[in-house]
């Protein structure tokens, strides 16, 4: 199967879809002017039975072009499209962030190499006190990216190459640390965000119940967002519609993964989706989200507390 790369973009690429055997689509479209680095495209398919999929993808080589990345959170809540309009630089692309609740975020939020919110520190759950290593995409200063799963002990944040295996069905493991759940190290991200779960380590899926998140994030077919890398150091932004029937209707976590797998990712990693998935190119909502605009139709941007830019490069 052909992966996708910023070398081998033309104009149109068509993908056998392993997840059902219907060809995928994705055109690298010049209908919004990016700078040289960034490319835009866009796919109009089928996974199994027939279902519809559209998504949307932003491939990002650092090395050409003077961008960077960073993360965001208000404290109310913005629409990605505000936090892209009320930026000072201008803005190539926005997309969601983490997961948040009624007034805070929580997931974790790293900028300029200060921490703004941490990933959950502990779960209460029938069987006691659980403490989840979850997901986190970081870059540092000189564009090295990592997703690893993460924990903030007494002793800073620290990064691991494998999960704690907490199950609910069994009792809690111990709290996390530098030696617990594997060689733990301290990571210092100069730009995080955190959500998860995992999705893709050195181009494989991953057991994903690790991490503990809920059923309705875990198995239902949904919008989603994604963030990955490449082998050779290209960002990969991904937004997938859903919900909405004879267009698109979603994807589950597993058929996420491949598709980022898909389009080259060497790691990958779920971030907040439903109706908060969202995708801002240009100042211009890009994709449509699920949630209803007055008039019944999809297409309402959702405010949220977290997002992801990329952003004009006047420094670091």
């Amino acid at each position: 199967m052909k992966k996708i790369t910023l070398l081998t973009i033309a104009a149109v690429m068509v993908m056998t879809n392993v997840l059902g055997q219907q060809a995928i689509t994705w055109k690298a479209t010049d209908t919004i002017e990016l700078p040289k680095g960034i490319t835009y495209l866009q796919s109009e398919g089928m996974l199994y039975d027939s279902i519809p999929l559209s998504a949307h993808c932003l491939l990002i080589d650092f090395s050409e072009g003077k961008f960077k990345l960073e993360a965001a959170q208000t404290t109310g809540f913005k629409t990605p499209s505000q936090f892209s309009s009320l930026h000072q630089q201008e803005v190539y692309a926005c997309i969601n962030g983490g997961f948040f609740s009624k007034s805070a975020s929580v997931s974790l939020i790293i900028d300029k190499g200060q921490v703004l919110a941490e990933n959950p520190q502990s779960l209460s759950r029938p069987k006691g006190q659980y403490f989840p290593t979850r997901a986190a995409f970081g870059i540092d200063k000189r564009g090295n990216m990592a997703i690893h799963w993460v924990y903030h002990t007494a002793k800073g944040l620290y990064a691991y190459e494998a999960p704690a295996p907490n199950q609910l069905d069994k009792m809690p493991l111990e709290q996390p640390d530098a030696k617990f759940p594997s060689k733990g190290k301290k990571w210092q991200p100069y730009v995080a965000m955190g959500a998860g779960p995992v999705l893709l380590k050195n181009t494989e899926p991953v057991t994903m119940a690790y991490e503990l998140f809920p059923e309705d994030i875990m198995d239902s077919v949904a919008p989603r967002t994604a963030i990955g890398y490449t082998a050779d150091g290209h960002l990969v932004m991904l937004v997938v519609d859903g919900r909405q029937q004879g267009k698109s209707e979603g994807v589950t976590l597993a058929q996420l993964a491949l598709l980022m797998k898909e389009l080259g990712c060497k790691d990958a990693m779920n971030l907040d989706g439903g109706g908060s998935s969202a995708m801002v190119v240009k100042g211009k909502l890009v994709n449509t989200p699920s949630d209803k605009l007055k008039d019944g139709s999809h297409g309402k941007e959702r405010a949220v507390k977290s997002v992801l830019m990329l952003s004009a490069a006047k420094d670091l």
